[in-house]
């Protein structure tokens, strides 16, 4: 009879959330009948709790037992406005609940429990259950919110009362700095792991923009398409230089975080602002030659050079035919037509406007997924770099791919779809831990 209701609890799960841990190890399933641990990189489920009870929001603290949830479904025993917070080891559970209101998300450090409802985020102490702070927000439904996950620096981000400002609170310094990223809504944030960068996207889902959080500037912008699009996850790697982005649209964005190259190219055309002609075209074909690699008659390097300075119907019917697309051009040569043309505006932006300010992603993973889809990086064991890309759908799908960082691509394409399988093998075991004591 018990391996009846097993079997049975194996077919038609219904997935309510997917979320990775604070290191990117783990990945957390919640479903109808209970939540579901699996290893990222073996994607095998290390550990379940198969309860009749639907389990919607799932945090795991990093990679132990102590997990944190919030009912869902039609046949939930927990209601949406409380969080259990379970400890495996002990089977224990500490339950918090709100009046009559609905958590949106629910984050985890090492010492620090940080619920979101609609309108505010409480900040808890996670040994004790303190409220370490109370936090009002704008209208939050879709529950916004990222945590530094740094240990020594423990940093919030998250909408503020105005809209349309992201709002980050540093509780080590103890000072709350105030942004506006975009001209209208934000629809996704997130910190990196440190807590030094912000990432926060529009609402058209068009635009991306980061921050340094140490010197509040803007550091780089990124644009992922032309059409409105709802962005699902913002995603840094550990080491900062990789940016994902996930949409609806069924495809990953990945950018480059790369400021030092960055500002090395541009000082590189301002070094030959007085030079000659001759001086300037040799430095500038170096710059797009690495950037339009064995083309150097395509039309890039040709309006890079500064040839052919007056466009042919035949080459504009060819950029409106879709043969030239604003995918193709990276920062490399942005700086340079920039540059190249420091008095007045080049054709090239009268053609593509929104390119000026903006860059796009030169590395893109397509997915056949229609529902919701997470990503993150894990590090590449032959290479030590995180160019590997783990991307995992409410459709129950797990996609791993690993990309050229040195070459721009389209790729994904014939990767594999692996199903998720809820039933854990008989030596599947997390590291053994406890609620922190005070």
């Amino acid at each position: 009879k018990k391996k009846k209701i097993m079997e049975e609890r194996k077919e038609g799960r219904k997935i309510y959330f997917i979320g990775f841990n604070q290191d990117s190890s783990f990945y957390v399933c919640g479903t109808d009948r209970g939540f579901h641990i699996f290893e990222i990189n073996s994607h095998v489920c290390k550990f379940q709790r198969c309860i009749d009870d639907g389990v919607g929001i799932t945090e795991m603290r990093f990679q132990s037992n102590v997990v944190a949830f919030v009912g869902s479904g039609i046949n939930r025993s927990y209601p949406y406005s409380k969080v259990v917070l379970w400890d495996d080891c002990k089977a224990k559970k500490i339950e918090i609940a709100f009046q009559k209101d609905v958590i949106r998300a629910v984050k985890m450090t090492e010492m620090f429990l940080v619920v979101v409802l609609s309108f505010k985020i409480f900040v808890y102490r996670l040994a004790t259950q303190e409220i370490v702070d109370i936090i009002d927000t704008c209208p939050n439904t879709r529950g916004l919110c990222s945590v530094a996950y740094y240990p020594r620096n423990f940093t919030v981000a998250y909408p503020a009362k105005e809209k349309g400002v992201v709002q980050v609170r540093f509780y080590v310094d103890k000072k709350v700095v105030n942004f506006r990223p975009h001209k209208s809504s934000v629809s996704c944030l997130a910190l990196n792991f440190d807590g030094t960068l912000l990432a926060t996207a529009s609402n058209n889902g068009t635009v991306i923009r980061i921050y340094r959080l140490d010197t509040c500037k803007r550091l780089c912008s990124f644009r992922r398409g032309i059409d409105r699009s709802e962005i699902y996850c913002l995603n840094f790697s550990r080491d900062s230089c990789w940016l994902a982005c996930s949409s609806d649209k069924g495809t990953v964005h990945i950018f480059r975080i790369n400021p030092d190259d960055a500002q090395s190219a541009a000082d590189t055309i301002m070094n030959v602002q007085g030079a000659s002609d001759v001086a300037y075209d040799n430095a500038a074909r170096s710059i797009v030659n690495s950037t339009c690699g064995d083309e150097p008659d395509s039309i890039l390097a040709r309006v890079t050079l500064g040839q052919n300075s007056i466009v042919s119907d035949h080459t504009l019917q060819r950029v409106n035919s879709g043969l030239y697309r604003e995918e193709s051009i990276n920062d490399a040569t942005r700086v340079m037509i920039a540059k190249y043309n420091r008095k007045k505006k080049h054709w090239i932006y009268r053609l593509f406007p929104r390119l000026e300010k903006s860059t796009w992603s030169g590395w893109r993973f397509k997915t056949n997924d229609d529902l919701k889809l997470i990503c993150t990086f894990v590090e590449n064991p032959e290479t030590r770099m995180y160019n590997t890309i783990i991307v995992v759908s409410t459709e129950g799908k797990y996609y791993r791919a690993t990309f050229d960082p040195m070459k721009p691509e389209v790729f994904g394409e014939d990767v594999e779809a692996k199903p998720l399988e809820f039933t854990p093998p008989a030596d599947s075991f997390l590291s053994p831990e406890y609620l922190p004591k005070a």
